[in-house]
């Protein structure tokens, strides 16, 4: 298992054996984890998978009334990224998404987040912005740096009416990216 829940951040105790959940998000009372597929809990230790046969989802957060995941259409092309939209986290429908690059780095994506009315992702190297979860916009691309490798953002943040991103470049240690906007 690949999951884990604590009620203190102390004691953590494995949840959904077999499942490898590449994302999780809360909203409407419910934890929502997606993966190869789409799991529900409302305590985090009990877990219901949700029949998708949608593709791979590789991130998830919850805006504008809805779970929003990123994702692959799995066997079918997975080259080609999709959105899945939910309003409950069981009953998932697919899009096609617009300002998106056809690229396998979806499922490598490090964050998906919702904040000042607006979706927020990355594919490791650039941002993306969405205000419905449908269409894309790119609105950052990390530099390249030394050895011509360009900068990995690991993690999105948003609180305190600011986006906060974090990165690096693996290749060349301690040199950390923090960007704001």
């Amino acid at each position: 298992s690949r999951a884990y829940a604590s009620s203190d951040g102390l004691s953590w105790q494995p949840v959904l054996a077999d499942a490898w959940p590449y994302g999780v998000a809360w909203a409407q009372g419910r934890f929502v984890a997606v993966g190869q597929n789409a799991y529900t809990s409302t305590n985090g230790l009990d877990w219901t998978r949700q029949t998708t046969e949608l593709g791979n989802f590789c991130g998830v957060a919850f805006g504008r009334g809805q779970f929003v995941a990123l994702g692959t259409t799995g066997l079918r092309d997975p080259a080609t990224p999709w959105i899945y939209t939910s309003a409950d986290g069981a009953n998932w429908q697919s899009h096609v998404p617009s300002g998106l690059p056809s690229v396998y780095v979806w499922c490598n994506t490090s964050g998906m987040i919702f904040g000042r009315g607006r979706y927020v992702a990355t594919d490791q190297y650039r941002l993306w912005s969405s205000a419905d979860g449908v269409s894309w916009k790119l609105c950052y691309q990390t530099p390249v740096v030394e050895l011509r490798r360009p900068v990995w953002i690991q993690n999105l943040a948003y609180g305190a009416g600011r986006f906060v991103a974090v990165g690096l470049n693996s290749y060349v240690p301690n040199k950390v990216l923090l960007m704001t906007s």
